[in-house]
């Protein structure tokens, strides 16, 4: 991935899937190698990723013409670091529609930027879909694009039809978040909890059990994240002839 602005867009067609749990994992991924990020929440009105990152998000409601027009100008704003942007299932069909609108990628790509969508993929063929025409978007605007399936909630991978569907979408490789266990849950939900801080050795759970489990899970994600920016690496000097 490009070392300086990224415009990483983590949505789906469907709510409570992972979404902002996958926007948090990417932030604290980027804080660890000592690199810094903008987020910018538009889950108005309980903002639940801006208020772990407070010193540096930014808070939109996308409901009204005045947020939509925020959020791209916050994105074009900071061309020179990652920006996170986290999209509820409810603003998913207009973020969509001013992507290509606004011809975000293209713009983000002559500014320096690198986008890449991450879609969690949810539970019925539906969203599948969904995912295959905003890839069809993002592969148009040079863009990439990574499918996400959250093993706690299943996905729709049950047939031949759905599966051939999901291998399109693969050209960039795929993530996988972890089904965490109700303990878990409780603990990296509390508002001073970090992945960054807990990889670093700063939080200790309250069990060794519960710190091996997180541990394990986090350190996966983030090796995930790692070969994915190597692969898109490596696209990206094939594609200027370098390789």
């Amino acid at each position: 991935m490009n070392e300086g602005g990224q415009l990483l867009i983590v949505c789906s067609d469907r709510a409570r899937n992972g979404k902002t749990l996958l926007a948090r994992l990417l932030a604290d991924w980027l804080r660890l190698r000592e690199r810094p990020v903008f987020i910018i929440d538009l889950d108005a009105p309980a903002f639940p990723l801006a208020a772990r990152f407070a010193d540096a998000s930014l808070t939109v409601d996308f409901s009204n013409t005045m947020g939509r027009v925020a959020t791209f100008d916050a994105i074009m704003e900071r061309t020179n670091l990652p920006c996170i942007v986290d999209v509820p299932a409810r603003h998913f069909d207009a973020f969509a529609e001013d992507l290509e609108r606004l011809d975000l990628f293209t713009e983000a790509a002559r500014a320096g930027m690198e986008a890449v969508v991450h879609f969690l993929i949810d539970r019925d063929r539906e969203s599948l879909e969904h995912a295959r025409a905003l890839h069809t978007l993002a592969e148009r605007g040079g863009a990439g694009f990574v499918p996400v399936r959250n093993a706690a909630i299943g996905d729709a991978l049950k047939d031949e039809g759905a599966a051939r569907l999901y291998v399109d979408l693969l050209q960039d490789g795929e993530i996988l978040l972890p089904k965490f266990s109700a303990e878990a849950w409780a603990w990296l939900e509390a508002s001073d909890f970090s992945f960054a801080d807990l990889l670093r050795g700063r939080l200790r759970a309250p069990s060794s059990l519960l710190d091996f489990e997180l541990q394990d899970a986090v350190n996966g994600v983030f090796e995930q994240f790692e070969r994915l920016r190597l692969r898109l690496d490596m696209a990206g000097l094939k594609d200027m002839g370098l390789i």
